[in-house]
């Protein structure tokens, strides 16, 4: 008995050296809210900054495609001498400029204006995908801070039902062993707290790193996360889907490339330089000059051509295979949002207030004799099973409903 003793002593001096189960510095940590995070991504992102330095330089290409080629100044020398007697030498000084065949520029100011066009809308696509991310991992961040203060209440619970023993083990009403089960199931939670802290901890470091910045020393404190039971029905989330950014971009990727063939079927139409320049000689007159290519060769206009369709036909299979990807994914997770509604209902409705209720019976009964400790402990294990499932099911419900608005877009290439 004496060692039986001793050991429930030294399992309750480890038990209040453990200390409380919440970081001392959460008092001091700043509440972070889901839109404060989604700002910051916005600003911080490097996915978004990186689109945003893309569409820029598609500003830039279309800014070229529109200038017109500058002028190019001529000198030359003609009648230099071979012998002495060669006669007069004359030096002309001018300017030619190079006229593309008729509809070829307007082409590219076309091509570069639906490329820069595209390009914003990769660049909205890029931060709907990011906004994304920082929700799912904000919301594993703040579900990880309630299962912590759901292991806190567990750990009353527990601290409760000890004093209770130690109290009737006095009274000489029960065993030490009762009093040595509630230490021992103090200790197992006490570990899930270190578990669920790292948790934490890991979830943060997950948030920041999605908001493009480093974790600060303080954990922030974050909102609860809380169950919409209004769901989008599959039309309107189809419909939703369908009006996304990607999907106007690959319809403008579609309209560049069949633009790129009209550009490539007009290669052999000729460009022009014409050049003016006034000879040192005959000072009273002045010249023109006319440069052409002449087309003999089709090879490299049949190649580009070839090319421009390949890449138009390569387009609309982008375009197929996001909207089969996009459909079926939101399909399936407004399907999952469905059935995990259901289980939150079932949650919601009686699961948690039974366990709850159960509880406090147990309690009771274990009070006046009718409950030993095994069943008791049962009881508590079972409401932190409820508890633990109930969070994984709610944070599950949350990430789906972002994940619902990127669904199927992750795996199509666009390049």
């Amino acid at each position: 008995m004496k060692r039986i003793i001793g050991i429930v002593l030294t399992l309750g001096a480890v038990v209040m050296a453990a200390g409380p189960c919440a970081p001392a510095a959460a008092a001091e940590a700043t509440r972070l809210t889901l839109e404060e995070c989604l700002a910051l991504a916005l600003k911080n992102n490097p996915a978004i900054l990186s689109a945003g330095q893309a569409l820029d330089a598609a500003r830039g290409r279309s800014l070229q495609a529109a200038a017109l080629p500058n002028p190019e100044l001529l000198a030359g020398a003609e009648g230099l001498p071979l012998t002495k007697n060669a006669g007069e030498k004359e030096i002309s000084v001018g300017v030619q400029e190079l006229f593309e065949f008729p509809g070829k520029r307007a082409l590219r100011r076309t091509i570069s204006r639906y490329e820069e066009e595209a390009a914003a809308l990769d660049l909205e696509r890029v931060r709907s995908q990011v906004r994304a991310r920082v929700k799912s991992a904000y919301f594993e961040a703040a579900a990880g801070q309630q299962r912590l203060r759901t292991l806190a209440a567990a750990w009353e619970d527990l601290k409760s039902y000890s004093a209770l023993a130690q109290s009737r083990y006095a009274a000489l009403q029960t065993s030490s062993v009762d009093v040595s089960r509630g230490l021992i199931e103090e200790l197992k939670v006490k570990v899930e707290i270190v578990d669920a802290r790292q948790e934490i901890q890991a979830g943060v470091a997950s948030l920041y790193l999605s908001l493009g910045l480093p974790p600060g020393d303080a954990l922030p404190v974050l909102e609860e996360l809380s169950f919409e039971p209004q769901a989008p029905a599959l039309e309107d989330a189809l419909g939703q889907a369908r009006n996304r950014p990607s999907f106007k971009a690959d319809a403008l990727r579609q309209s560049q490339a069949q633009a790129g063939i009209d550009l490539a079927r007009k290669g052999n139409l000729p460009d022009f330089t014409l050049g003016v320049f006034y000879p040192s000689l005959r000072t009273a007159g002045w010249g023109i000059s006319i440069q052409t290519a002449l087309p003999l060769f089709g090879k490299k206009r049949r190649g580009e051509v070839l090319e421009a369709e390949a890449i138009f036909r390569r387009s609309e299979v982008v375009r197929r295979a996001r909207l089969t990807k996009v459909e079926t994914s939101v399909r399936t997770v407004v399907s999952e949002m469905s059935m995990l509604r259901e289980k939150m209902a079932l949650y919601d409705a009686s699961l948690l207030r039974e366990t709850e209720r159960l509880i406090q019976s147990a309690l009771r009964d274990y009070q006046y004799g009718k409950l030993d400790s095994l069943g008791l402990l049962d009881i508590y294990r079972t409401w932190r099973d409820v508890n633990r499932e109930y969070l994984n099911t709610l944070l599950r419900y949350a990430q789906a409903s972002a994940e619902l608005e990127v669904a199927g877009e992750d795996g199509v290439s666009e390049e």
